[in-house]
């Protein structure tokens, strides 16, 4: 660790102005520094898509699935993977899981930072932010989108419809908040 960086600070091995966007050998890992208030990071495989961070009001497109998130400036991560061991493309069962910050409540910060709680990890309900959310998914077969309860069962259809582009696309967050989203394809 560098003398000058402060107790518990960790520098990066890689300035930011230098290398804005890192990117791993195979390319499915993205960390993206170029905007310095907001950072993305994007996971984009065969099975699984994900963006963690801030959107800065850009869609986040992957192959195959385009995100439009409704708040640009809330931090967020939103996730969809297929549940049957397939890629997305092909998958019959998938979990969209979109979520913002969260928090027991009650939860005793130890800092304004909101670093560490350290053993006062409040009590239930915890407290979430729901992300709206515009999903264009492209997959040849016709979807069926659930919001799933807190025990993961079907809730609420959501409704989906299918654009020029052959994208099918629905909206989370509005009707039905919830962390996560059941898509079956057929």
């Amino acid at each position: 660790m560098a003398e000058d960086a402060e107790e518990g600070a960790y520098p990066l091995l890689l300035d930011q102005e230098s290398t804005p966007v890192l990117r791993s050998d195979n390319g499915q890992l993205v960390w993206d520094r170029s905007n310095p208030e907001a950072g993305l990071i994007t996971i984009d495989t065969p099975k699984t898509k994900v963006l963690l961070g801030y959107t800065a009001g850009e869609p986040v497109e992957f192959d195959g699935l385009k995100i439009e998130a409704t708040d640009d400036e809330r931090w967020q991560i939103i996730g969809l993977t297929a549940q049957d061991d397939k890629p997305l493309r092909k998958s019959e069962h998938m979990l969209l899981v979109a979520s913002g910050n969260s928090e027991n409540t009650d939860m005793g910060w130890t800092s304004e930072e909101k670093v560490s709680v350290a053993d006062n990890w409040g009590e239930a309900p915890t407290l979430i932010e729901v992300i709206e959310a515009r999903i264009h998914l492209k997959h040849p077969g016709q979807i069926r989108v659930w919001a799933l309860d807190e025990t993961g069962e079907r809730a609420e259809p959501i409704a989906v419809q299918r654009d020029r582009d052959g994208f099918h696309v629905f909206s989370i967050g509005q009707d039905a908040p919830t962390l996560w989203y059941e898509i079956e394809a057929k």
